[in-house]
């Protein structure tokens, strides 16, 4: 089931993945890896309950978790989202991606502070990823902050330029 999630045939991944699950239940990531093919094919709440399911058997599973938190963002459910990205955070902290998310989630529940400060550990942690800089272009620019956008827009485009940007992992990203 993990080669054809890895492969991007979510329909194979699930029905494999199904029956390693119906063999035994208790398989490590078999939730996690049936979850994020769910929600690879837009099925958040399938996704969510098998991710659920994942971080039952294993709450330091940080895909999971990120998963979830994106299945939740999504879905419109921010204060989940921000929920599962904070134990994100806690099982692997150098992961710019859910600080990335859970600013987003954050900013579209108006907490322009927290969204600008996880914005700013996105890149700080991952310093080449684009996605990063220009969210926290877009939201300085929201906020009257014209000069600290500029400078983010600019090492955006510098980054891009010399083809720099870091490649997002695979992992879904969720963008202001």
């Amino acid at each position: 089931g993990f080669n054809y999630l890895m492969l991007g045939d979510y329909d194979f991944a699930i029905s494999d993945l199904t029956r390693s699950i119906d063999l035994n239940k208790n398989r490590k990531y078999a939730h996690t890896f049936r979850g994020t093919a769910f929600f690879m094919k837009g099925e958040y709440n399938r996704a969510i309950q098998d991710l659920t399911q994942a971080i039952g058997q294993d709450k330091n599973d940080y895909l999971a978790c990120f998963h979830r938190g994106t299945s939740y963002a999504r879905l419109g459910n921010d204060n989940k989202a921000v929920a599962d990205y904070t134990e994100a955070i806690q099982i692997q902290p150098l992961r710019a991606e859910a600080y990335n998310n859970r600013g987003i989630a954050f900013f579209r529940m108006g907490q322009r502070s927290n969204a600008l400060s996880d914005f700013s550990k996105a890149i700080l942690v991952a310093p080449k990823r684009c996605s990063s800089y220009d969210n926290r272009a877009n939201l300085y620019r929201r906020l009257g902050r014209t000069r600290l956008a500029r400078a983010d827009e600019k090492t955006l485009s510098q980054l891009k330029h010399t083809k720099g940007c870091e490649s997002e992992e695979g992992l879904p990203m969720i963008t202001l």
